[in-house]
């Protein structure tokens, strides 16, 4: 019998090969065009420079591709027997214990994926160890690499061989292996884009980075600049041995009639159906949420609709028929929509405390503000980081507990932009919270916080222009012809326009208008570096920014990269009789015969004043035309933030 079970043993493992070699060939061809052509072809580049070794190994096109694809394909088609009746009977007949069966398919099909990608190891550590151009890619990254690609290969080989355990046709485990892949990222995105709109101060955008690490897809993308650690590489491994133990325990309860079924196991039937019908609900909410801006109303219709579809779905798929409309779904679509209602009233009521949470000031140790409000203190570029000032960390405290006091400060109103609070504690842990706010209604507490001069060194990164700037590089967003690059890179300029830049800085006042309006053109300083990489600091050129334009005109280079009052030929500013009823454009307004008020303007100042306010987006409300000496005819606007004093 011994050797009766051996025989069915190897000639399962050599059916296997015979029948499902062409894996091994595709994924052996597959990464053989990834990785060692692909370096050879880098390599034979006249202008081949090797920077980075992490660029040769992380970025070779294709590889992802073929690593999500062919494990998954390989689970399907070793697994297939079990969704085909005959098959799975001719199979289950043979002498062979089922924890036998399956571990001598897992084994065939592991063999056939690792054993190609191994080869190309080998050939890809050749290349680099006989190639001089590649000398600084290491053993140890190879290692690293090849383990990575190993062990998520095997994650999703084994993943397939789950799904395909707890379904009962090909397809299905397919589309599911892929859904149930992406669903951690998916699902949770879409219950924190949901928490985002029903509780307030909740940050989304605290949790999409950790939520982005828990599919091996999203993850794996973001390699190229995030490389997977090595306690994530242990945890797929991990990960594979528990989904070996689970798959294997499940295949000696499966029954074999269960074939073509969309579950096979009964008791999985009512979390995919349900699973299905939370999900559907989620995505038909937040798409009537995102195009009727947060109504609670659309959102709760959005609910329902998703509700009915997705548990209409779930029978179809679980009863493969289309035949579902019984009483049956009224009840379990009720027995639904009650818990759903009492998760609603959860979180609607906040029993948690989520959104009066505020930690005690003595527990924490810094505090990330990020001030998205549309001012002068809003920095685009900056990587904040967290402040440990003591004085800093009271204010910023401060103004949130201002924000939760006064609810009528918030508001989803997306014309105003969030503010960011991330705490760090002395615990180690981290609270985070984004408010939408009236900034209007917060002056006192925001100018505390901007006049602070640990926020403005870390916000502008003054730090930092301590170290040896090579060259300042301007651009202006004047109006006309004269939007280009200015560059400053003699050393004795270079540390006038810093110290101009400094003063402008620690001069910085808050107040609430319009961001946009403050903008006068962009600023970036580079750095020199040690490594050969590229360091720059970025700001904004604003209207506050007055040192720097005192030095520029000294200098005689503010006329090469900015409007001056000596350019214009002719102003005029238009105004209207009435609010028109849609926003319309300055062209239109001066030659669509509105017939408007026009007031020509040629006060110098007047005219300097106006060419470094003007705007050319927003909904104005003062419309303004002028013509250079040169010819060019140009239009902007002011709206009720930023109309100059003489024109009201």
């Amino acid at each position: 019998m011994n050797s009766k079970t051996f025989s069915y043993n190897s000639r399962l493992l050599i059916q296997n090969f015979k029948q499902h070699g062409w894996i091994g060939i595709v994924y052996f061809l597959g990464f053989f065009f990834t990785a060692p052509l692909q370096l050879l072809m880098r390599i034979s580049e006249e202008e081949f420079v090797f920077h980075y070794s992490e660029d040769i190994l992380r970025e070779m096109d294709g590889q992802f591709l073929f690593l999500f694809t062919i494990p998954i394909f390989a689970g399907v088609f070793i697994f297939r027997y079990l969704h085909v009746k005959e098959a799975a009977d001719i199979t289950h007949s043979f002498p062979i214990k089922r924890g036998v069966l399956y571990s001598h398919n897992v084994i065939s099909g592991l063999l056939l994926l690792l054993v190609p990608f191994w080869l190309i190891g080998i050939i890809t550590w050749v290349i680099c160890s006989v190639n001089p151009k590649l000398h600084l890619v290491s053993n140890s990254e190879l290692i690293y690499w090849i383990s990575t690609i190993t062990v998520i290969t095997i994650f999703l080989f084994v993943f397939t061989s789950l799904i395909g355990m707890i379904t009962g046709g090909s397809v299905v485990q397919g589309i599911l292996t892929y859904i149930l892949l992406f669903l951690p990222v998916g699902l949770l995105s879409l219950v924190s884009y949901h928490l985002s709109i029903h509780l307030f101060g909740y940050s989304e955008a605290f949790y999409t980075d950790q939520i982005e690490r828990l599919s091996p897809f999203t993850r794996l993308f973001g390699y190229p600049y995030d490389a997977i650690a090595i306690f994530e590489i242990l945890i797929y491994a991990g990960l594979s041995l528990v989904l070996f133990a689970i798959t294997y325990t499940l295949y000696k309860f499966r029954h074999i009639e269960t074939a073509t079924d969309a579950i096979s196991f009964s008791s999985l039937k009512p979390i995919f159906k349900y699973g299905v019908t939370f999900c559907s609900m989620l995505m038909m909410g937040a798409y009537f949420s995102s195009i009727q801006n947060h109504q609670l109303g659309w959102v709760i219709f959005g609910y329902i609709v998703g509700a009915v579809i997705g548990y209409l779905v779930g029978e179809i798929v679980l009863r493969k028929t289309w035949r579902v409309f019984q009483l049956s779904i009224l009840k379990g679509l009720t027995g639904y929509g009650i818990a759903i209602a009492l998760l609603m009233t959860v979180i609607h009521f906040d029993v948690l405390g989520f959104e009066t949470k505020i930690p005690p000031v003595e527990k924490i140790k810094e505090v990330h503000f990020a001030d998205n409000l549309g001012h002068v203190i809003y920095h685009p570029y900056t990587d904040y980081q967290f402040i440990d000032d003591k004085e800093f960390i009271e204010a910023v405290h401060q103004l949130h507990e201002a924000i939760i006091n006064n609810r009528d400060i918030n508001t989803s109103n997306y014309y105003y932009n969030p503010i960011d609070i991330t705490y760090k504690l002395n615990n180690g842990t981290k609270m985070s919270r984004r408010y939408m706010v009236d900034s209007s209604l917060l002056t006192e507490e925001l100018r505390k916080i901007v006049n602070i001069e640990e926020y403005k060194n870390n916000i502008f990164q003054l730090d930092k222009l301590k170290s040896q700037v090579t060259r300042i590089s301007l651009y202006s967003y004047s109006p006309g012809n004269k939007r280009h690059d200015l560059y400053i890179q003699t050393p004795v300029e270079i540390e006038e326009f810093k110290e101009a830049y400094i003063q402008d800085i620690q001069n910085l006042e808050y107040y609430a208008n319009d961001y946009n309006t403050n903008r006068m053109g962009h600023i970036s300083f580079s750095l020199h570096s040690n490594d050969n990489e590229p360091d720059t600091i970025d700001s904004d050129w604003l209207t506050d920014f007055t040192h720097v334009e005192q030095w520029l005109d000294e200098k005689g280079y503010l006329s090469q990269i900015m409007l001056q009052p000596q350019d214009i030929l002719s102003m005029e500013v238009a105004t209207l009789s009435s609010t028109p009823e849609y926003q319309m454009f300055s062209e239109e307004v001066f030659t669509s015969g509105l017939n408007p008020t026009i007031k020509e303007i040629k006060n110098e100042a007047e005219i300097k004043e106006i060419l470094a306010t003007v705007t050319d987006y927003g909904n104005a409300i003062y419309y303004v035309k002028f013509i250079t000496k040169e010819g060019d005819i140009i239009y902007g606007g002011f709206d009720s933030d930023n109309i100059p004093a003489f024109l009201e």
